[in-house]
């Protein structure tokens, strides 16, 4: 694709300046793209959550997959993405975890209706 790219923007007439850019601005794209760049942690994103009640739970999300692991507890759920109106879902069926921005909210949990959880790593919520 980046050689189509390349291909395409030199085919047309372009000031010298321009065409240095060009390249200058794929031979990077390339570099972060290409074998050089460091791996994606396998083990995915983790995110951690503290609710307005003092309750803590996390969560890991695997790249490109809509299956999401929810730590709380002691115990660990498997959730999976469903349709949602506003933010981003995931339910088991019993509990469903929704997201939107930093804040979340998990319903049917064995901790019961969590609601104004946050991100720890944002901003303090309850300042």
């Amino acid at each position: 694709m980046i050689t189509l790219v390349a291909a395409a923007a030199l085919a047309r007439p372009a000031r010298p300046l321009r065409r240095g850019l060009l390249a200058l601005s794929l031979t990077a794209l390339a570099a972060a793209c290409g074998p050089d760049a460091p791996p994606r942690d396998p083990s995915g994103d983790v995110v951690n959550y503290r609710c307005e009640d003092g309750t803590e739970f996390s969560t890991t999300f695997k790249a490109s997959s809509p299956v999401i692991e929810l730590a709380i507890g002691g115990a660990t759920f498997t959730l999976t993405q469903v349709p949602s109106d506003l933010g981003i879902a995931y339910s088991d069926g019993r509990m469903t975890l929704s997201i939107l921005r930093e804040h979340a909210t998990l319903v049917g949990g064995p901790a019961g209706e969590l609601d104004l959880c946050k991100d720890v790593d944002e901003e303090e919520l309850f300042d």
